[in-house]
């Protein structure tokens, strides 16, 4: 199964991908991998932002048939364009999903991120107007709405908030063990039990790659063998030349 997961930014998308790498079967990229492996790479696609979309999507298409026969499923999650991202995906024949939060929640998220470097202000009504119009533009963009199978809507995965918190007991997320469940197999096209289900949910915190001796994005690089981890190094290098950009080291 080949699928991309696309979202507009703070969707959870890296815990998402995370997740979905914890299963042995399965090998999904991020564009946080990109941005930590090469960021002069990631700057200068930021500089050429119509780019952006192919970088994140059509080329990874290029990595995956490199790795075909290593992973049951493969795919990418991240920030990407979504009327054009989408079309290309399904004609490619990929499964795609979307990740979105309500605004309230994305401004929190970046309320978050941004304590570090003290610079963000939440606008209230700003995220009002962006979850209905922005949003709401994205999906008329589609060519057809039908086509939409499936919407993941994070705020229904309570385990995004409660697993920060130890006296949340587990039997109290079963709910969302059942969608988690029901969106892991429809994405991967591999079957989980409950008990699967439940173990994968609860491996990676959400949040957890911004926190201190907590799991970070390379985790999802660490995971891979050493054949795929040199493939997709080599693959970010062959993109990079398209950008007449030539990388000669890894960061870490």
């Amino acid at each position: 199964m080949r699928f991309v997961i696309l979202t507009v930014g703070h969707s959870g998308s890296c815990w998402v991908a995370k997740t979905l790498n914890s299963h042995r079967e399965v090998f999904c990229s991020h564009e946080a991998l990109y941005q930590s492996i090469y960021p002069e790479l990631w700057r200068l696609c930021d500089i050429k932002r119509n780019r952006r979309a192919e970088l994140a999507l059509i080329d990874y298409l290029t990595l995956g048939t490199a790795i075909k026969g290593c992973y049951k499923a493969y795919g990418d999650v991240g920030s990407l364009y979504l009327p054009e991202s989408w079309n290309y995906a399904k004609k490619k024949g990929l499964r795609v999903v979307v990740l979105i939060r309500h605004p309230v929640f994305v401004a929190q998220s970046q309320l978050i991120c941004s304590k570090n470097i003290g610079e963000f202000t939440v606008d209230w009504t700003y995220y009002d107007k962006v979850w209905n119009l922005k949003f709401g533009e994205y999906l008329k963009k589609i060519s057809n709405k039908d086509e939409l199978e499936l919407i993941c809507t994070l705020l229904r995965w309570k385990e995004m908030v409660l697993t920060e918190f130890p006296k949340v007991k587990i039997d109290d997320l079963s709910s969302s063990i059942v969608y988690f469940k029901t969106f892991f197999e429809y994405v991967t096209g591999i079957y989980l039990s409950y008990q699967e289900s439940k173990a994968l949910l609860i491996k990676e915190k959400v949040n957890s790659h911004r926190k201190d001796n907590c799991s970070t994005v390379y985790d999802i690089f660490n995971r891979w063998n050493d054949n795929v981890q040199e493939l997709y190094i080599k693959h970010i290098a062959d993109l990079a030349e398209k950008f007449d950009y030539r990388l000669n080291t890894l960061h870490s």
